[in-house]
């Protein structure tokens, strides 16, 4: 269980190490939040939040400053210029790939199995990822058909999309769900997750396995069901 002195504590690390420019000290506060969920072991990852340069540079000075933040990596996609910090032994103890239902951006959209390549970069990063490095960059030119699905494994959405060629579907109803957690005692309300899937499809997605590993995590999770419709889909 992640007391509230220990996870203030981490913030406060973050937030001393970051420099953003004035109109973004909101975005500064809620990446120090999120990186912490990270550090603390209570989430896979967390993608880049603010806009901030030098993540090496970043991430050295958070180890040299407390070894909580050792086994924290910072993995950049070339190809969406994208940046995850990853728990390196969360995310080698807990496969997410096994428990999300992939869906492709067809019309109307439809339910696949995880493509060849998907599967292939995945077992490529869990077999690279340790913490010895700060930092670990993905093959450049992946196609988008396995970076969006990637990325939504990273973040642990029970959903992920899959693009496929063509403008993908249009006017469709979603159900979106939205994940809070709330961290003993008394700081609740922590966004973590949020993601979609179209309401034919909805009634086969299972968020229990998810809430069942946040809670072995030491925390509880609420998850909000929300009706919208989208004039598109976007991925």
């Amino acid at each position: 269980m992640i007391s509230p002195s220990i996870f203030e504590h981490v913030v406060r690390i973050i937030e001393q190490c970051v420099s953003v420019s004035r109109a973004s000290h909101k975005r500064k506060k809620r990446f120090a939040t999120d990186l912490a969920l990270v550090v603390l072991s209570i989430r896979y990852s967390t993608l880049r939040s603010c806009d901030l340069y030098g993540l090496d540079t970043l991430l050295i000075n958070l180890r040299a400053k407390d070894p909580l933040f050792s086994d924290v990596v910072h993995l950049y996609e070339p190809t969406s210029d994208q940046s995850f910090f990853v728990n390196v032994s969360l995310f080698l103890a807990q496969d997410s790939i096994e428990e999300t239902t992939f869906i492709a951006a067809s019309s109307p959209p439809r339910i696949v199995q995880p493509s060849e390549r998907l599967c292939k970069t995945w077992r490529m990063l869990r077999g690279k990822f340790d913490s010895s490095s700060t930092t670990l960059r993905l093959p450049d030119a992946l196609s988008p058909c396995v970076t969006v699905p990637l990325a939504a494994l990273l973040l642990e959405y029970p959903v992920a999309y899959v693009p496929e060629a063509g403008p993908g579907p249009m006017h469709v109803t979603l159900q979106v769900y939205e994940c809070s957690i709330t961290l003993p005692p008394g700081l609740t309300g922590i966004g973590v997750v949020k993601f979609s899937c179209p309401q034919g499809i909805a009634e086969t997605v299972e968020c229990w396995g998810l809430r069942d590993r946040y809670e072995a995590r030491g925390v509880s999770m609420h998850v909000r069901k929300t009706i919208e419709v989208v004039d598109k889909l976007v991925l």
